[in-house]
């Protein structure tokens, strides 16, 4: 009927909801026409029955037969509000849909705006106009988004599946292998996002997890453009921030509208977001002015004849907030003060005496204060959940006599333009949304303390049924809801026994959340659930032991070092009084590497210690804990200069038949750092490294196979791995990884001969490192940052930095140790110190010589062969020259073979 008449009509199950059809029509039958459009327009009628005779047509259409006339007791609101002022940003949003349909790029449009200014509303016109053009895709962050860091993503995966409604995980499955083509990359992506859905309980690799979710997009827009929007975008984690970003930059292919919706307050976060990048665009909506204004409030009221101080009263309130307007409005319609006519609305009353709120919160407020009791009660505990909730949800807050009217409450409230429908996440329940947060803001804050908690909690309890095995899915925001019971509690009164229950609920399920977000690598979301955890769970939890066992060490590279080792101390004390021994030993493990980043802990005593680790692991039967031990094992090993019988116990760990997702990419991590540093030749690196890379981006490796570029002269070719290593390493929030690009790129500098530039990125990453408190890679790199000074001639500041090196290291760290002497055998000789340089060059030379470390014992022999020349020993130098080539022949490092042999001429010839 809406169709044949050019009007649309809504249906559904509120048949409670008044149809104001006055004397044009009685139960029984319904009027279609343009003289009974004002009328049927406002109308929910929902019983359908076989079509209708429309009066005065020749024809009969379907229709709807009007059951009965019921008054709402609410006055109608006006139509909703036309877009208005807002030319310029929906031109640019065609325009970039425009260049995405052309070039197939992903295109970053960025609408900013306060509260209310309009933005959602800007996007929903301009998605309505793309009818059929586009996919969509949506999600939203949360406001108490903390440690949520995927939850927009996976909507938007749900959204565009139609998943919203699908609880098994086998559907899920189903529906994303029927959307990825059918290659080797298709099941690592479903196992990044069968995780992130809580569907598939194996972690994935934590550098896979931005590239999965980009190919999953990439692969909607193939048949169709994608418009993926996501909302509130300020309240988003970093690393989901990161994670646009690199949708943005790294997207090929594939046309990509994506959206971004966000309060100005994102700038503050992220000062140059959208800067830089190939295609993005940002708009800042503005209020409107007071000719848009007016324009606007003739739209909603049509000819309503208002008095002209009302009119500027309104205007001013508003200060061009759109939603102001619009919400005042429709407070003077359920006041009384405007009457729908015939002709449109009119003014009754005396509007001089109207009292205007001062803010767009007080006037919400407001509009809930003159609710019914019932329906104030229902969209009260509908703001709980919070600006999305489900009908089931309510109907369990609510009270029990209330149960049965609870769906009629809540279509009044959609009629009346405070809720709108909106996709349900569970299966047999409906959803529907606050027309604004803001509405939802004042909701809530008009709850008691005390209420507050009680319907947390049950909110809480409610979703733990309804979730069934999607559990996991939601396991931070059942945390959230029983910490928020918890909190809420703790502020009216001293904790009893019921407080500390649910603390424990709490605590209990957000150390679950952080021990998955741990898995993944995620740093900001781990560090804010462990912090929760912590102060939620009493010490002596075992969860609580178990969880900072398993996931403190990432307080390093989260910039917390000395508190991570301390957590990481007390829990390993404890679990060995309580008789943990898994927590204990997983401690152990994680203060294996934490105390070796800090004090630089001698690697044969982490090769010892992580072996008698790996045999309590095995005794117990904890199979990934004996991995996470050999790997362990390993890094001790390459820490002595053991490189080759690290990688093959790397090797051994990634190849052993269910090895644990996290397990082999660590070993990966060790094979390769090995093979990057000991006797492997460059070229067969790069493929060992090449393989690893195939079809996806592993920013370590990126790093690794840079280095080996660099050995080979391939400087060009190393800038662009560094690049993607950098990206990737920024999508993992990883501070610590991040230092090492710098480091990457003085290595870079240093052989194409810009030691200023070489100095300025060893110097950033040598400040990292020490900022994050990683003393003991910072002391390698701080023989780096004087090998730069060597080269510019800054022999006093080289010595410093050389001294740094070895007094901050143990004295199995070989690297730090041999590097520093080295370096300061060439400041020694430099000074006419002669005897002392050759005695540390050749300290140097024998540190080196019982590693298989290559090229840092060909660097070694080259500082001896500068210092020995200095000394007059021409011969001897020349001959540490020649073996210092053939250990660079070895390794394949051509480009330092070319250099050393120039030496060799050039000081033959002198």
């Amino acid at each position: 009927a809406g169709e044949a008449t050019g009007q649309r009509m809504v249906t559904g199950d509120a048949v409670n909801v008044a149809a104001r059809l006055e004397a044009a029509a009685a139960p029984g039958e319904i009027l279609i026409g343009s003289e009974t459009h004002e009328l049927v327009r406002d109308s929910v009628i929902a019983e359908a029955v076989d079509p209708l005779t429309v009066k005065g047509k020749t024809n009969a259409v379907p229709a709807w037969r009007l059951r009965s006339v019921v008054e709402a007791g609410r006055h109608t609101r006006p139509i909703e509000a036309p877009l208005v002022g807002r030319r310029r940003p929906m031109l640019a949003l065609q325009q970039a849909f425009a260049e995405v349909n052309e070039d197939r790029v992903c295109h970053l449009f960025t609408v900013l705006g306060t509260a209310g200014v309009g933005k959602s509303r800007l996007v929903e016109e301009f998605i309505d106009s793309l009818g059929e053009q586009a996919r969509l895709a949506s999600g939203r962050c949360l406001a108490y988004g903390h440690g949520i860091t995927y939850w927009p993503v996976i909507e938007a995966i749900r959204h565009s599946l139609g998943l919203a409604e699908d609880a098994d995980a086998e559907t899920a499955v189903a529906r994303l292998r029927e959307l990825l083509p059918a290659d080797t990359g298709s099941d690592r992506v479903i196992a990044v996002i069968g995780h992130l859905m809580g569907q598939i309980e194996e972690a994935p690799a934590p550098s896979e997890i931005f590239w999965a979710i980009r190919r999953t997009f990439e692969v909607m827009a193939r048949e169709r453009t994608l418009v993926l929007v996501f909302d509130d975008i300020h309240w988003g984690e970093a690393t989901f921030l990161d994670l646009i970003d690199h949708i943005a930059d790294w997207t090929r292919d594939a046309p990509i509208l994506l959206i971004a919706l966000a309060r100005p307050e994102l700038l503050e976060k992220r000062p140059a977001w959208g800067g830089g990048k190939r295609s993005a665009t940002t708009v800042q909506l503005e209020p409107l002015s007071e000719g848009e204004s007016d324009q606007l409030i003739g739209a909603l009221l049509g000819q309503a004849d208002l008095p002209a101080d009302a009119l500027a009263k309104i205007r001013l309130a508003a200060e061009g907030n759109p939603l102001f307007v619009e919400e005042l409005l429709g407070k003077l319609i359920d006041e009384g003060f405007l009457v729908r006519t015939e002709e449109g609305w009119a003014a009754i009353g005396d509007l001089r005496q109207l009292v205007i709120p001062p803010t767009i919160q007080a006037l919400m407020a407001a509009r809930l204060d003159s609710l019914g009791p019932e329906e104030r009660s229902v969209i009260e505990r509908a703001s709980v959940e919070g600006k999305v909730f489900h009908r089931g949800a309510v109907t369990e807050l609510a009270p029990e006599p209330m149960r049965p009217n609870v769906s009629d409450r809540l279509a009044n409230l959609t009629r009346m333009e405070l809720l709108r429908p909106d996709r349900a996440s569970f299966v047999g329940d409906e959803a529907y949304s606050f027309r604004h947060l803001l509405i939802r803001d004042a909701a809530y804050q008009a709850l008691a303390k005390q209420t507050r908690s009680d319907l947390h909690e049950r909110f809480a309890g409610w979703l733990e049924r309804v979730a069934g095995d999607r559990l996991a899915e939601y396991e931070d925001i059942l945390g959230y809801h029983y910490e928020q019971a918890y909190r809420y509690r703790l502020e009216l009164g001293p904790a009893d026994d019921h407080a500390r229950a649910l603390a424990e609920k709490a605590g209990t399920r957000l150390a679950a959340a952080a021990r998955r977000a741990g898995t993944r690598n995620d740093v900001t979301a781990t560090v804010d659930l462990l912090d929760r955890m912590i102060e939620l769970l009493p010490p002596d939890s075992p969860d609580r032991r178990y969880t900072i066992a398993r996931v403190g060490w990432l307080l390093l590279p989260a910039g917390q070092s000395e508190r991570g080792e301390s957590l990481l101390e007390e829990t390993h004390a404890d679990a060995v009084a309580q008789g943990d021994e898994r927590a204990a030993a997983w401690a152990a493990i994680s203060l294996i590497f934490v105390r070796n980043s800090l004090t630089s802990m001698p690697g044969g005593e982490a090769f010892t210690q992580a072996e008698a680790l790996r045999e309590t692991f095995e005794r117990i039967g904890d199979r990934e804990g004996a991995d996470q031990s050999e790997l362990s094992a390993a890094m001790g090993l390459f820490m002595i200069g053991r490189a080759s019988e690290a990688a093959e116990r790397a090797r051994a760990v990634g190849e052993r038949p269910g090895v644990s997702l996290l397990n082999q990419v660590d070993a990966a991590r060790w094979l390769g750092a090995s093979s990057v540093y000991g006797p492997s030749p460059t070229s067969e690196t790069i493929r060992l490294i090449d393989d690893r890379l195939a079809g996806v981006d592993l920013p370590g490796a990126h790093l690794g196979r840079a280095r080996m570029l660099v050995l080979q002269g391939r400087l060009d070719e190393a800038r662009s791995q560094a690049a993607q290593g950098e990206a990737g390493i920024r999508e993992l929030g990883d501070r610590l990884m991040l230092a090492q690009v710098d480091e990457v790129l003085g290595e870079i500098a240093l052989v194409s001969g810009d030691p200023d530039e070489a100095f300025r990125r060893y110097r950033q990453s040598y400040d990292d490192k020490v900022a994050i408190g990683d003393r003991g890679f910072a002391s390698t790199t701080a023989v780096y940052v004087a090998e730069a000074l060597v080269e510019m001639g800054n022999w006093d500041e080289a010595g410093r930095y050389a001294e740094i090196a070895v007094s901050t290291s143990s004295d199995d760290d070989i690297a730090s140790q041999g590097g520093g002497k080295a370096i300061l055998a060439r400041v020694r000789a430099a000074r006419s110190q002669q005897a002392e340089a050759e005695a540390l060059a050749g300290e140097a030379v024998a540190i080196m010589e019982a590693t298989d470390y290559l090229d840092q014992h060909a660097k070694a022999l080259v500082n001896q062969a500068h210092v020995l020349l200095t000394g007059g020993k021409d011969a001897e130098a020349l001959a540490a020259l020649h073996q210092a080539a053939a250990l660079y022949r070895q390794k394949e490092a051509t480009a330092m073979v070319t250099r050393v042999e120039g030496l060799i001429a050039d000081w033959s010839a002198g």
